[in-house]
């Protein structure tokens, strides 16, 4: 039998996560509802209490950054995608 390692979770800089949340607010007001009901939490409010309500969840540990990035993998179309979240080196790349 075969044995299948899983990846650890990405750590996450506080930049990168709020940059995940902001993309998730910039999404139509349906989409963001259709995440919140994906994750099991309260859909209905204004946008402000949409971002109240998903920061509370991820701050408390009861949503992870990781369902945020599938959900903006399944929505945002790849020509239109810009989560980039990487770190390279600071300086110019030289050959």
């Amino acid at each position: 039998m075969t044995s299948i390692k899983l990846l650890d979770a990405p750590e996450y800089t506080a930049e990168e996560r709020q940059a995940l949340v902001d993309f998730v607010l910039a999404l139509k007001k349906t989409h963001i509802q259709d995440f919140l009901q994906r994750v099991e939490l309260p859909k209905s409010g204004t946008k402000p209490d949409l971002r109240e309500r998903l920061q509370e969840a991820l701050d408390e540990g009861r949503l992870a950054y990781e369902r945020v990035v599938e959900f903006l993998d399944s929505v945002v179309p790849w020509g239109k995608q810009h989560v980039f979240l990487y770190t390279g080196p600071r300086d110019d790349v030289r050959s």
